[in-house]
């Protein structure tokens, strides 16, 4: 996770520093386009990483909410005074052996979801990315605008400017 944070953060601080190297244009240039999906990829990675994470511990923060709650019950039950809210023992809901048992199965069917989606991020993620930097290579590479035009507006100035920087 934090490669990927990282990553994303050395994306924004090179975007701002092609954006301030190039001129100013009211049109979407070739690599505006690049840093684009260079970051929709980074986010996706990072968005993909974070929900396995919360799948694979969904059971765990379930478990521990309801610990919390019945050891909030446990203290309420011993204060001194008595009132309204003791209607039952603070053990009525301990869970049952079936009850782990589920849970148990729970947090096992949340693991295989969770090592499928990774399986699948790791081959589908590589894959539109190879295709968009394709895509993006033939899009600019048969682009039919003289060099001289270019100069200043798109790729060419603006990697001339970040290489000699």
């Amino acid at each position: 996770m934090s490669l990927t944070i990282t990553t994303l953060l050395a994306l924004i601080s090179q975007s701002s520093g092609v954006f301030q190297a190039a001129p100013e244009t009211s049109y979407f240039k070739a690599v505006d386009l690049w840093l684009v999906g260079c970051f929709n990829a980074g986010f996706m990675v990072l968005l993909e990483f974070l929900v396995i994470i919360f799948i694979r511990n969904k059971e765990k923060m379930v478990r521990t909410l309801a610990n919390c709650i019945r050891g909030l019950r446990i203290m309420l039950w011993t204060l001194p005074k008595a009132s309204s809210y003791r209607k039952s023992s603070p053990d009525a809901a301990d869970p049952t052996d079936a009850d782990l048992a589920a849970a148990e199965e729970r947090e096992l069917r949340n693991q295989r979801i969770a090592y499928r989606i990774e399986i699948f991020c790791r081959v589908i993620m590589p894959l539109v990315f190879f295709t968009f930097c394709l895509a993006y290579t033939v899009a600019v590479m048969t682009t039919n605008t003289d060099v001289e035009q270019l100069k200043g507006h798109t790729v060419f100035d603006v990697t001339d400017n970040v290489l000699h920087l």
